[in-house]
């Protein structure tokens, strides 16, 4: 997926484009609005290194129950390092 593509891009700062967050999680919610499960937990893991847990757990939770075994991991691993609600 495109938006998915771009969001590494602009997280990694590769493919002659310059690191950028805030671009790199706007590609990934996009992607995640369209259904993919790739960017919602990209888009998970970027909110958690921003300190924004509930914002990740939720896109790990949609992920999960698309049956993305990333967002099940992850939905997992977050529950693991504190309470979630």
């Amino acid at each position: 997926m495109l938006f998915l593509k771009w969001g590494k891009r602009f997280k990694h700062g590769r493919g002659g484009v310059k690191a950028n967050v805030d671009k790199a999680l706007d590609s990934f919610l996009k992607g995640a609005a369209l259904g993919s499960t790739l960017a919602m937990v990209d888009a998970g893991l970027l909110y958690w290194e921003l300190g924004n847990q509930d914002e990740a757990i939720v896109l790990y939770l949609k992920a999960a129950e698309l049956g993305d075994p990333s967002g099940q991991c992850n939905l997992g691993i977050s529950y693991l390092q504190g309470s979630p609600f």
